[in-house]
């Protein structure tokens, strides 16, 4: 829209609602925001406190919201740290600022690293017993209870983010009419595909939830992957695919009417070594089914392999251990590099056209598969 034949008194074009001379007339002019209130309004968003207990259990709520964590701390994380030290995804200003934008793994103490104020303590204890208590043999208990905190941690996450589109509202301050309105366009993208990932993960969480405080087991089905040592990266989290592991679409993410399927990736310690889990809603066609299917028919030496790839490239809940990363080899760590910084761009929420698609031939060194096996 030409901005220039707007009169003062009209509607801004911006889709504000506010009059034109009361909202971007003359921004062009004006000083861009200060970028560390952006950071402490995103702070503040991350520490909000709820327990993300299903909504029938919620009575039942007892003592403070916690630092829940995603990773098991003692059976996982001081497994695999140095010094009480994992590397993980935690960009602040300061970072980016250093390294021009890029993301990069940096140190976090293990009772930091992999935690968010999502579950009372009541909850936190009795929901997660039986895999933070027990040694995971991916009994089908075991495994809900694995991807209902990985759901949970998704939809915390993403509620917290939905901040970001406060924050953009200023951020065209200073830039041309021309940048205004594609900054605007892509900030009303955002936006509309942030609201719809919240409602297709409130819509899974219930779900899980509601299957989890009744034991329906069979409502969420997983692929697992067993290993007799310890995995040197562990990690929590879910997304929406597009696309399968050879590339042909699953669903269109670009149609926000439609809600899209999600798949949760888990790895973690076990008392006897460790594990992979990928976990989906179990319905008709499943698309978690589809992808989990085709995991299986890899070389087992792959699997891991592809689901570590995906983790690196969809999710940002991971934790490295320092040893393993500085010793693996340069050609590994810019395959890594390449994977976590493909979608960085917040505006863009549609499928990553451009993104290296995980194959599974990226060696990590991983320990040998000892079983795999659906539940």
């Amino acid at each position: 829209m030409n901005s220039a034949k707007l009169g003062r008194n009209e509607k801004c074009w911006c889709g504000s609602g506010k009059k034109y001379k009361k909202c971007h007339l003359g921004r062009e002019n004006e000083e861009a925001d200060n970028i560390w209130d952006s950071v402490g309004q995103l702070t503040k968003a991350f520490s909000q406190k709820e327990c993300m207990s299903p909504d029938c259990l919620k009575i039942d709520c007892e003592g403070a919201i916690i630092s829940a964590h995603t990773v098991p701390r003692g059976s996982s994380l001081k497994k695999i740290a140095t010094n009480s030290h994992v590397l993980g995804l935690k960009p602040d200003m300061a970072d980016l600022q250093k390294t021009n934008g890029k993301i990069r793994f940096k140190k976090l103490g293990v009772r930091q690293a992999s935690t968010f104020n999502g579950f009372c303590a009541k909850h936190d204890r009795e929901f997660f017993s039986c895999v933070e208590n027990e040694d995971f043999v991916a009994r089908p208990d075991q495994c809900l209870a694995v991807c209902f905190r990985a759901v949970s941690r998704e939809l915390y996450a993403k509620r917290a983010s939905s901040v970001v589109d406060d924050i953009l509202v200023g951020a065209d301050k200073g830039k041309s009419q021309e940048e205004q309105i594609m900054m605007n366009m892509l900030r009303r993208n955002f936006g509309a595909g942030t609201q719809s990932a919240i409602r297709e993960l409130e819509h899974a969480h219930k779900l899980i939830g509601d299957a989890f405080a009744t034991g329906q087991t069979h409502k969420v089905r997983s692929y697992v992957l067993l290993f007799a040592e310890t995995l040197p990266m562990m990690f929590s989290g879910g997304f929406s695919p597009s696309k399968d592991i050879t590339g042909v679409q699953l669903q269109d993410l670009s149609n926000l009417d439609k809600d899209a399927e999600q798949l949760f990736l888990s790895a973690f310690g076990t008392e006897s070594g460790s594990a992979m889990v990928c976990s989906w809603i179990e319905r008709k066609y499943a698309i978690g089914k589809t992808i989990a299917e085709q995991v299986c028919e890899l070389p087992v030496d792959q699997q891991a392999n592809w689901i570590a790839e995906t983790a690196f490239l969809r999710m940002e809940n991971i934790f490295l251990s320092p040893r393993w990363y500085s010793a693996i080899d340069d050609k590994v760590k810019k395959r890594i590099d390449r994977l976590v910084m493909s979608g960085v761009n917040p505006f863009n929420i549609i499928d990553h056209l451009m993104e290296p698609l995980p194959n599974g031939e990226t060696d990590f060194g991983f320990p040998k598969v000892e079983s795999t096996f659906f539940v």
